[in-house]
């Protein structure tokens, strides 16, 4: 699959940067023993928040310009709305 030609790399090496972020939080999160009543919806936001960014690189790759609502934008603009970010 190519580059879309007006592809805002720039855009999808941020997402990707934020979602490495959110999966390294997700990660420490299961591997901390001292339970917590918000564990699971931090683990909740954190893989909601990196499939997000994750979705966010490809779009801004492959679909920079939609002229239809295709269903990875559809998932994007849902998770984005979820998440709060």
């Amino acid at each position: 699959m190519a580059l879309a030609p007006m592809a805002r790399v720039s855009n999808a090496v941020t997402d990707l940067m934020l979602c490495c972020m959110h999966t390294v939080f997700l990660v420490r999160a299961l591997r901390r023993k001292r339970a917590s009543q918000l564990r699971l919806l931090v683990m909740g936001y954190c893989a909601a928040t990196a499939a997000w960014q994750t979705i966010g690189a490809v779009c801004h790759l492959f679909l920079p310009t939609p002229s239809e609502l295709s269903p990875v934008w559809f998932a994007y603009i849902v998770l984005g709305a979820l998440c709060g970010s």
